[in-house]
């Protein structure tokens, strides 16, 4: 039996002993399919242990590697194995004993790792070993142990690495509570190391604490590079690591590491070691990891089932970390970090900016902690959010004065939203915060972001604004606000396609933000491509069912496909959750001047008229209703009207379906060239 048919085995058997025993068979009958071989094998197991506990008072792992071959007996100091000279026992585990030895050719201390004789016996064992011990070796990367070389003495096969002068990420996490700093300088490097690996097809499957070492002079380094293929399990369960627990002698090894698709026993890829890494991120910062049980059977049930609690429960930490974990911890690998390479620079760049704030050490300061709670409320895109989040990035700039990132957030408070009325005094303020951002720090991502909304909803300079965006992006690959801007400068310029894959982009970075998410439907909407519009703000609503746009947006795609009864009740949700939202207000009344209630749809004009006199309206918003009741003329007025006032929504013009009876009449096409849109 191979060793990956015995993890699909072993990994399907825990799977099955988490379940209650009424639904182990319809379990099988679907994780086996039509493998009736595979699906025997498993029932077998379970019938070995209803018979008797016993069975699992080891992992069945080292049960099956018992039966291979007998036991290995430590080496005394000064036996020599080839040209190796044995020093002293460095560590012992499933995989084997790890000597200090001296290379007496080359007089170099050498970390040499002998196989036990139940992993020796079997030659295709030995072949892929050393096949992959090479594969390892190809390896030339700062954060990869060096191999320097494999062979045979007498009866012992040996792996003799580089000795690292440090100690284990484990005993590090016993010993204290890491550093912020720390935890994403560790992190990112283990990052890099896999991501060296993956590149030349080399997946280790066996991320844990045990596994990184942190060298004296700050280097990480990750061991045991391609023995994880040759015994899985084996090398996961060590008796004597220090996060072993047992319960009737269960043990718990590596378990609390393997990725939603190890536990289940299938194929996996380099995003299983995202997931590892994940774990090891999360119990960096939280002091605890993410998924624990009793025994290995609630722990895989966690994995499988369950959602760790948020990092904030148990450390303060930026927001943007949280994401880094939630994203690496995603049980759908198609939402997780596709690369490796994409979460070390995310932890680089999360890094940099913490760095930039050059007081932030262990705890969060009080500026950035105004900073993050402001981001929080940005991101609720209200209008009472707004306003508190400037408030927000005002206290954390008095708190310091010279915050790059609170004053691009404040740029930001100031340039909200498209469909918002923006007083006239704001750009002055707008334009002088993403001036500061720029001038304290010009390589700032949001900086140029923050730069880009001031451009567009201020200026119209078309190309400045691409060229800020594209600078932005630039700078961080992997800020979504950046994406997400972009994506709305190829709506107002006419590039639908184009926003639409910006905004695919958005949320393939942060596949879990429920904003993003509602955006991508609003761009489908716009796109004409109402189905995909309803399937996707569909889906944001699950995810967050009181975000009042999630149910404006549907309530437009449901309205332009004729589905006016749907449309109602969805503004109506969203008014529910938004009881002062002018947007959805408009919407209603656009949808009863369509619908043929003239009369409801004039009461809502005139209520927003009375709203526009006292300045909590925009004649864009007359417009809207306008349009819906026919009335061409006084809807391009109030087009006009709102050109003077630099409203944001009129840079929708090309592209927004409310007004696609005016975009004949070459007045309506006037506006365009206004605002520096070709028609």
């Amino acid at each position: 039996m191979t060793d990956e048919r015995w993890q699909q085995i072993e990994g399907l058997f825990h799977s099955a002993l988490a379940r209650d025993p009424d639904q182990r068979a319809e379990f099988l009958k679907t994780a086996c399919a039509e493998d009736e071989g595979l699906r025997r094998e498993v029932e077998s197991l379970l019938k070995s242990h209803a018979l008797g506990e016993s069975f699992i008072e080891q992992p069945a792992s080292d049960l099956a590697a018992e039966m291979l071959g007998g036991r290995q007996y430590k080496l005394e100091a000064g036996r020599r194995i080839g040209h190796y000279e044995i020093k002293r026992l460095l560590g012992e585990g499933g995989m084997g004993e790890v000597y200090l030895a001296e290379d007496v050719r080359l007089g170099r201390p050498v970390a040499l790792k002998l196989l036990p004789p139940q992993f020796t016996v079997d030659a295709e064992r030995v072949r892929r070993f050393e096949q992959e011990a090479r594969a390892a070796s190809a390896l030339n990367h700062p954060n990869i142990i060096t191999i320097h070389d494999i062979g045979q003495s007498d009866s012992s096969h040996f792996i003799a690495t580089e000795f690292i002068d440090g100690e284990t990420l484990r005993q590090c996490l016993g010993s204290t509570r890491m550093a912020l700093g720390e935890v994403l300088d560790v992190a990112a490097q283990v990052a890099s190391a896999l991501s060296a690996a993956h590149e030349v097809g080399v997946v280790h499957r066996d991320i844990k604490p045990e596994n990184i070492m942190l060298r004296r002079d700050g280097y990480v380094k990750v061991l045991d590079f391609g023995l994880a293929k040759l015994a899985p399990r084996a090398a996961a369960l060590d008796p004597n690591a220090s996060t072993v627990k047992t319960n009737r002698n269960v043990l718990l090894g590596t378990v609390q590491y393997m990725s939603p698709e190890q536990a289940r026993g299938l194929d996996v890829d380099a995003r299983t070691d995202v997931w590892s890494l994940g774990v090891v991120l999360y119990e960096m910062a939280a002091g605890r990891a993410p998924f624990e049980g009793e025994t290995s059977s609630h722990v895989i049930v966690s994995i499988l089932e369950c959602e760790p609690p948020p990092l904030a429960c148990y450390a303060e930490v930026p927001a943007e970390l949280q994401r880094i974990a939630r994203k690496a911890l995603s049980k759908k690998t198609a939402q997780r970090y596709q690369q490796a390479a994409d979460m070390a620079h995310d932890l680089e760049s999360l890094k940099q900016e913490l760095q930039v704030d050059e007081r932030l050490k262990t705890t969060l300061q009080p500026a950035y902690e105004r900073y993050l709670k402001g981001r929080y409320f940005f991101d609720t895109r209200t209008a009472g959010g707004f306003r508190r989040s400037k408030e927000y990035f005002q206290e954390a700039i008095k708190k310091d004065p010279n915050y790059a990132l609170a004053y691009a957030g404040l740029a930001n408070a100031y340039t909200p939203s498209d469909f918002m009325l923006l007083p006239k005094d704001t750009m002055v303020e707008a334009k002088a915060a993403a001036k500061r951002a720029l001038e304290i720090v010009d390589t700032l991502a949001e900086a140029h972001t923050a730069q880009a909304r001031v451009l567009l909803f201020y200026d119209l300079e078309w190309q400045a604004v691409e060229r800020e965006l594209k600078r932005a992006i630039e700078l961080n690959p992997n800020y979504t606000e950046s994406h997400h801007m972009y994506s709305h400068y190829l709506i107002y310029v006419g590039q639908i396609e184009q926003s639409l894959a910006e905004s695919r982009r958005a949320l393939e970075i942060d596949p879990l933000d429920a904003l993003l998410n509602v955006h991508l439907g609003w761009h489908y909407l716009y796109a004409r491509q109402c189905d995909q519009a309803i399937e996707q703000l569909r889906k944001a609503i699950e995810m967050e069912p009181g975000f009042f746009r999630a149910h404006l947006f549907l309530g437009r795609a449901y309205q332009q496909e004729g589905m006016y009864k749907a449309a109602l009740a969805a503004y109506h949700r969203a008014m529910e959750l938004e009881v002062d939202s002018e947007e959805t207000l408009v919407m209603l009344g656009h949808l009863h001047a369509v619908s043929g209630n003239r009369a409801e749809a004039i009461r809502i004009l005139e209520r927003l008229s009375g709203l526009y006199e006292r300045n909590k309206a925009a004649a864009y918003d007359l417009a809207v209703i306008h349009a819906g009741l026919g009335d061409n003329e006084q809807a391009l007025q109030c087009l006009r009207t709102s050109y003077q006032e630099r409203f944001g929504g009129l840079l929708l013009l090309k592209a927004d379906p409310v007004f696609d009876s005016l975009r004949p009449d070459p007045r309506y096409q006037d506006l365009l060239r206004l605002i520096n849109l070709t028609p």
